[in-house]
């Protein structure tokens, strides 16, 4: 259950990796601020934002052969991106813009045997789309390949549906070197379908899929967790029909389920793993069969025997190496889009067992029930930031805070971000984006961001700290440049053109005096002649009074 008290936490000035966003003359650039918890310990990934439904896999993100981590965090559709350096994980969200807009569920894994790993996702239209990896000019970048998967049954060729609910299992089940996929059949989800990849060989540009069969191992599932049935589930007995292997919960009919092929158990036969909404256990089933004939004959929910997956609803899988051991590992989380009356603490939602075995012959320990998450600010969902003198408080939002679902804008700020002494308006945008002027400035912060402005480091100019709805915080620095007039000194040092982006009356006037050189009307954007033949060397103010009677000040030194 999620602490719903005050967190405080004290801010250090130490800024690590950033990238820049850009609008114009506003710029705010993301920058890591490592930060202190209540136990005085420095958070490496401090201001990195939270996640609470994380689906984890890995991929190189920066082409240096060293296998980094992306997360889809279902709950906000927003991608996080991590670094592999010196055998830990540096927060980098440079990566991040880099990803589709996704929805729903994302499997990473290579579609077409190049070396490099693609996206398989919900489309907007519950069909699944395929982004393939390039990459380009040495840096990674995701193209869309296919917008609808299609599939055959007998003769007729339709769009392969899969709930936004679910992960399917996408691998090479025959072991013919191309993928195929397994899933739970779309309106009700009793039973589990196979769709092969019958693309032809010499075809690299389309893929092609067949529905082998609507009843893949003969599993059928029943209304209550942990309820599976099997023998003929294309005609099922009574309510399943077979022989019933656990009866628990009642739960909705296919609420939602993800499906996970593995050989847990090192007998190089793929098992199956289950979660399903409503249901805390994960359901594993072993393989009695062979891949291209499995039979399953028993299910446990003891798995794994350390310490059993049964934390909180609908868990979901996932096997990579996260240690740096070249032993795969194997991650768990909730595949929630939120967490109904804090049932779910999304504070720990990224459970980390090791393999401390081999990858023939695995052996999971728990080791934590927070990975990354330990590393960074994160209550839970979404934070709610503000400031007490020099400290940053994150809370949970009250009720009233909470963004309705109506309306496109959250928040909007009427500020002078650029320093060219006018007022901006500076939208947040429900949907994880900030404009200004129909800009973008920054996105990919995820669903109902919750900002704070404060001139953190002193220059002036006010900088962004987000309350993320992953429960964490993101800070961006305000780089713009302060007002500068564009000026051109001529070659005989005799004229100067000058440029402003805004009309006004333009003086000059040496450091500490009182005489005026230059008093002359610019217009906004054209560059102005001005004739400094007797202006004598020094250091001077340009002084632009726009006519809304507001004065900038620029500096010059002038040398003959």
């Amino acid at each position: 259950m999620k602490k719903k008290r005050l967190l405080l936490f004290y801010l250090f000035i130490y800024f690590s990796t950033y990238f820049s966003i850009f609008s114009q003359d506003i710029v705010f650039e993301y920058k890591n601020i490592p930060l202190k918890n209540q136990k005085g310990e420095i958070l490496r990934l401090g201001s990195a934002g939270g996640f609470n439904s994380p689906q984890i896999y890995s991929i190189d993100l920066d082409l240096d052969s060293k296998e980094d981590l992306v997360i889809f965090d279902r709950s906000n559709y927003r991608f996080l991106t991590f670094l592999a350096k010196n055998n830990q994980y540096e927060y980098a969200p440079q990566f991040e813009k880099i990803f589709p807009t996704c929805q729903g569920w994302i499997v990473l894994i290579d579609v077409d045997n190049d070396g490099l790993k693609d996206i398989f996702t919900n489309n907007f239209f519950l069909g699944v789309s395929i982004y393939k990896q390039k990459k380009i000019e040495n840096k990674v970048k995701f193209d869309l390949f296919i917008e609808e998967i299609q599939t055959k049954k007998t003769d007729i060729l339709y769009t392969l549906n899969i709930p936004l609910t679910d992960i399917p299992a996408i691998v090479d089940i025959d072991n013919d070197g191309d993928l195929d996929i397994i899933t739970f059949e779309y309106w009700q989800g009793k039973n589990i379908e196979l769709h092969e990849n019958i693309t032809p060989k010499n075809n690299k540009e389309k893929l092609l899929f067949k529905q082998k069969t609507s009843c893949w191992a003969n599993l059928h599932e029943g209304l209550e967790c942990g309820e599976f049935y099997f023998e003929n589930c294309e005609k099922p007995k009574g309510k399943g029909g077979g022989e019933v292997l656990f009866s628990g919960l009642t739960k909705d009919a296919h609420a939602g389920s993800t499906i996970h092929l593995f050989d847990v158990n090192g007998d190089k036969k793929l098992d199956i793993l289950i979660g399903d909404a409503a249901c805390q256990n994960l359901y594993v089933f072993l393989n009695e069969g062979n891949n291209q004939k499995p039979k399953f004959k028993k299910m446990t929910t003891n798995f794994p025997i350390s310490k059993p997956i049964q934390t909180f609803n609908f868990p979901a899988i996932f096997f990579l190496d996260v240690d740096f051991d070249a032993k795969i590992d194997m991650l768990v989380a909730p595949n929630l889009f939120i967490s109904k009356n804090n049932k779910v603490n999304f504070s720990k939602s990224l459970h980390f067992y090791k393999n401390t075995g081999s990858n023939q012959k695995p052996n999971y320990q728990f080791i934590c029930d927070n990975f990354l998450q330990n590393e960074m600010i994160d209550i839970g969902e979404n934070a709610k930031v503000r400031f007490e003198k020099d400290s940053l408080m994150v809370e949970p939002k009250t009720g009233d805070e909470l963004v309705e679902n109506d309306g496109k804008i959250s928040q909007i700020f009427f500020e002078d971000f650029d320093g060219d002494g006018e007022i901006d308006s500076l939208l947040v945008h429900k949907k994880g984006f900030i404009t200004c002027q129909n800009k973008i400035l920054i996105q990919n912060l995820g669903q109902n961001p919750f900002i704070t402005l404060k001139d953190y480091n002193q220059d002036k100019k006010l900088d962004i700290f987000i309350g993320t709805s992953g429960g964490g915080v993101q800070y961006y620095e305000n780089t713009s440049k302060n007002w500068q007039l564009q000026t051109e000194l001529s070659t005989d040092k005799k004229m100067i053109k000058v440029r402003n982006k805004t009309n006004g009356r333009l003086f000059l006037k040496k450091i500490n005096h009182q005489q005026i050189y230059v008093n002359i009307f610019i217009n906004a954007q054209q560059f102005t002649p001005i004739d400094i033949s007797d202006v004598p060397e020094g250091k001077y103010e340009w002084i632009l009074e726009k006519e809304n009677g507001i004065k900038l000040i620029d500096f010059w030194e002038f040398k003959k």
